[in-house]
């Protein structure tokens, strides 16, 4: 299965731990915008949701950021699913 962009996983067996924040940082993304995908993290796994409704949410949530727009797009295209 796939990771979406920006999340950690690690463990035995592999599962989700977080966003990758430290890589945001480096790569140069807003604090707003680390906010933003640490939200999309939680509606993605936390709030135990179907994929397609958690895509609207998270849809509803990118406004203008492509950080979040990236996640969508990823979760849209993805073929193999996704490390839930």
């Amino acid at each position: 299965k796939d990771v979406p962009p920006y999340v950690m996983v690690g463990g035995r067996p592999t599962c989700p731990h977080g966003i990758n924040s430290v890589g945001m940082e480096r790569a140069g993304c807003l604090p707003e915008s680390t906010r933003l995908v640490r939200k999309a993290y939680k509606i993605l796994y936390k709030n135990n949701l179907r994929m397609e409704d958690a895509i609207e949410e998270m849809e509803d949530l990118a406004g203008d950021c492509d950080e979040i727009s990236k996640m969508v797009n990823f979760l849209r295209n993805v073929t193999r699913g996704i490390l839930r």
